[in-house]
């Protein structure tokens, strides 16, 4: 893996540009999306018109029409390459802190619900995130981050996909970074070896309930990378490894990361959560050992989706599982989507029905959500509609969608 030096955004910087970037960005992003739309028609219309003429029996029409068909599918692709990156925000610097933004991406488009590590060069997990629309993800609330700390990207059975450097940045500053996939083997712990892998594979011994210390040695003894994260327990000896990542037993490459989630005491302060976008939050507080609790919504004209209020308040020491209340933002256009997605998710009754955040983003972006105008107007829809959007065919499911979705619509309120 080589490392390219990122040069990390200042406080400056942002401050002094960020006005002209958001119109001209805000521009960019509407101008691609209709190019996208554009050129998806027209790579449908030319294959429908190559199936017609090799009906005909005209099979240098057709081919001629097939090939300008895959030219205007590879200028959609990139097309939708550049809208994704587009559509990301600089985030707000924080003084006492580092934020790390970047994307996860295969063939230049992002990898949506993938984790992401940050792990310092001594290899312990600094901070994680879930990457969300076109790959996307944040890590906040970061100490002065070396030069040598990796980035590493996985699924949720542990197989790790791609890694990456991390940037170089000190308190108030912005980093962005890519990690592509492409082109990088992925390390499965389940498959099993085969007759190329002899001496090259091992197997990860059990380090469940050991110090944190000889957990690790166990790891460099059998060739094993690490890395660690804290999870509050107040009944455990801090530094006792209480899971890990694969599991014991499966067998890995040499080399493999483990991650090994280690006990820490009770009693940390509160973090900050304003201005962090609420699709965020429960990802946030989730590490830090606590709950999101309540979620009220606040007409406001900053940007729509951020917190602008908490309880407990930012540096009030809080216990394991306190539930956190977030006030949000709004802002002038009413509901915006990645809040309605969020709110959506959290309702018991979507949960029953196993329709991710992925599903019902699909869903409400094909139905031209994008307000609380126009949601409150798709919960009205009759049933049968509503339930096409998400791909729920049963009636009574599909009544209890809409309804969560008209009661998540009635939380916005009205200019």
């Amino acid at each position: 893996m080589s490392c390219k030096p990122i040069p990390p955004l200042n406080r400056g910087d942002i401050a002094g540009t960020a006005a002209l970037v958001e119109v001209a960005a805000l521009g960019r992003v509407a101008s691609l999306s209709m190019a996208g739309s554009l050129t998806g028609a027209r790579a449908a219309q030319l294959e429908f018109d190559a199936a017609r003429a090799r009906r005909r029996g005209d099979a240098a029409r057709a081919a001629e029409l097939s090939a300008q068909a895959g030219a205007q599918r590879d200028l959609a692709l990139h097309v939708a390459i550049e809208n994704e990156r587009e559509t990301l925000r600089a985030a707000v610097p924080e003084a006492d802190a580092a934020i790390l933004q970047g994307r996860v991406t295969e063939k230049g488009l992002g990898r949506e619900g993938l984790r992401v590590d940050l792990v310092s060069p001594e290899g312990k997990t600094l901070a994680h995130a879930t990457t969300g629309t076109a790959g996307a993800f944040t890590l906040r609330g970061l100490p002065e981050v070396s030069a040598k700390a990796r980035l590493v990207a996985s699924d949720g059975k542990g197989r790790v996909l791609g890694t990456d450097c991390a940037p170089a940045l000190r308190p108030g500053q912005v980093g962005y970074t890519e990690i592509a996939l492409d082109g990088q083997k992925p390390k499965d712990p389940d498959r099993p070896p085969d007759e190329d892998d002899v001496g090259k594979r091992v197997q990860v011994p059990n380090v469940v309930g050991m110090s944190l210390e000889e957990a690790l040695r166990r790891l460099k003894e059998a060739r094993l990378d690490s890395a660690t994260e804290e999870v509050v327990s107040p009944n455990v000896e801090p530094g006792t490894v209480l899971r890990q990542r694969p599991e014991a037993g499966s067998i890995v490459e040499s080399g493999s990361l483990v991650v090994l989630s280690v006990a820490t005491r009770p009693g940390r302060a509160m973090l900050d959560l304003a201005g962090v976008p609420l699709k965020e939050v429960p990802g946030l507080v989730e590490r830090e050992g606590l709950a999101l609790g309540s979620v009220d919504l606040a007409a406001s004209p900053r940007q729509a989706g951020r917190v602008i209020g908490q309880s407990p308040v930012a540096g009030t020491p809080v216990e394991p599982g306190t539930a956190v209340a977030v006030r949000v933002a709004t802002g002038t256009a009413g509901a915006d989507l990645e809040t309605t997605v969020t709110l959506a998710a959290r309702d018991a009754r979507v949960a029953r029905l196993g329709l991710g955040e992925a599903r019902l983003r699909e869903g409400l972006k094909a139905a031209n959500v994008g307000d609380a105008d126009t949601l409150r107007a798709f919960a009205a829809r009759p049933v049968a509609q509503v339930g096409q959007a998400f791909g729920v065919a049963d009636r009574a499911q599909a009544t209890e969608l809409r309804a969560a979705l008209g009661e998540v619509a009635a939380r916005f309120p009205r200019e």
